[in-house]
């Protein structure tokens, strides 16, 4: 009996399973305890944001993403187009994730609105 090779993925034709992927990291990466929170300032309220609850918010985001282009597979016009979607839409991502992980990060983030900060009294 021959075993059957694991089937990898066609990425140059469906590079939408790197959402897929991407989800899959996320949501592996939010299963480790992590103490560590994001405060958000918006105007007067306060929000503090487990970065598990980030990860897993993420991971959702990247799964629907890879869910349309999947069903939508015969709609799509261009691969350049879903290219430049894909790696528009994790760079970021990646960045931001070494950011908070190498780069420790203050508690507070910066008020966005800046007309209701002390500062501009």
């Amino acid at each position: 009996m021959s075993k059957s090779p694991v089937k990898i993925p066609d990425l140059k034709n469906r590079p939408f399973v790197l959402f897929a992927l991407l989800a899959l990291v996320l949501l592996i990466a939010s299963l480790f305890p992590s103490s560590k929170n994001v405060d958000l300032n918006l105007s007067d309220t306060y929000f503090v944001v487990a970065i598990t609850g980030i990860l897993r918010t993420l991971a959702w985001a990247m799964l629907l993403l890879f869910l349309i282009y999947f069903f939508a597979n015969r709609l799509l016009l261009s691969t350049r187009i879903t290219w430049a979607h894909i790696l528009l839409t994790i760079m970021p991502l990646i960045v931001l994730l070494i950011l908070f992980r190498f780069f420790r990060m203050k508690r507070h983030l910066p008020d966005i609105m800046p007309w209701h900060s002390p500062k501009a009294v």
